[in-house]
């Protein structure tokens, strides 16, 4: 309202900046804890696009298997879970067997039902179209066995084991910087002059590369 004293705008301005500030704080460099001395290990999704036509589901319900029977495994999806087309683009929903409605029964499988312990549900840019990031964010409140971490675009968090060890990832679902003569360009451009870490991951990019 035009008669509210600008003290008083200021003083709200100043909570809604404080409280954005703790947010972040807590979201950055968050630990992990990891209970017991067994090794663990971390499976790492790139962009499935479970709807879409070219989704290798042999592969992916291999890799849910063995992350299903294989005790101390995490799993860490890196974005773009559906192709969840929006706008103009949403004329490509006639090119594909999946429905809108399908695509987000596949993502509900995928999280919930699939048996996977989900350690981080990463969202990409396809999974921020329309309202797709808010329904995975319902869907990780509704996640009952596992406390689900559901970040947008980016998560930078440690693993902290009971010796003491708590290396560093930092998963992004892509850096920035590209080149044709690398593709590891983005990551390896973030550790020389970006964050510090111990593993960088990204995805976006539909290709395969590590170093």
């Amino acid at each position: 309202d035009a008669d509210i004293p600008v003290r008083q705008k200021i003083e709200y301005a100043k909570t809604r900046f404080e409280k954005k500030q703790a947010s972040f704080e807590a979201h950055t460099w968050f630990p992990v804890k990891i209970k017991g001395n067994m090794p663990i290990g971390l499976l790492l999704v790139g962009d499935p696009h479970l709807d879409d036509d070219g989704c290798n589901w042999p592969v992916l319900l291999h890799h849910v298997e063995i992350a299903k029977t294989t005790p101390g495994i995490l799993a860490v999806n890196i974005g773009d879970t559906t192709n969840n087309w929006t706008g103009r683009l949403m004329r490509l929903f006639a090119n594909q067997e999946a429905s809108g409605k399908t695509a987000q029964e596949f993502a509900e499988w995928f999280m919930l039902d699939s048996g996977v312990c989900w350690l981080l549900f990463i969202l990409g840019n396809h999974d921020a179209w329309n309202d797709g990031g808010a329904l995975l964010a319902q869907m990780a409140k509704r996640f009952g066995t596992h406390k689900l971490i559901c970040h947008d675009w980016e998560a930078r968090f440690s693993l902290v084991f009971p010796n003491g060890w708590a290396p560093k990832v930092y998963a992004s679902h892509d850096f920035k910087g590209s080149s044709i003569w690398n593709i590891m360009h983005g990551l390896i451009r973030e550790g020389q002059i970006g964050e510090e870490a111990d593993l960088y991951v990204a995805g976006h990019r539909h290709n395969a590369g590590e170093m």
